[in-house]
């Protein structure tokens, strides 16, 4: 749906460049709504607060930090940034080839 009404904007405004058409507006637009997803998720995402790994003795402070769990953490960093910008430039470029090689378009 919002695919359509992008690709109809750009139709009705004329745009008709090589980066920016009707056929490549909705990569576009799906690459700027994740990029603002993500800057979104990096402002206001709070680390839950950490549990003590073990339990303290009284009278002795414990220096004890659990380990960052760095392979969870680029799991999740794939998972919500690098799949959805690389899925938005893929449509891009495959709308941009299917134009420039085949002489496909989508806009009639």
């Amino acid at each position: 749906l919002l695919a359509t009404l992008v690709e109809a904007t750009c139709s009705a405004a004329g745009l008709d460049g090589v980066l920016l058409n009707a056929n490549t507006a909705p990569g576009w637009a799906m690459a700027l709504i994740f990029a603002f997803e993500a800057a979104f998720l990096a402002c206001y995402m709070v680390e839950p607060p950490r549990f003590a790994a073990t339990k303290p003795v009284v009278g002795k402070e414990s220096s004890a930090v659990p380990p960052m769990p760095w392979a969870r953490l680029v799991a999740v960093w794939i998972v919500v940034f690098v799949t959805p910008i690389n899925v938005g430039c893929w449509d891009v470029h495959t709308a941009f080839l299917a134009e420039q090689e085949w002489g496909m378009t989508v806009v009639h």
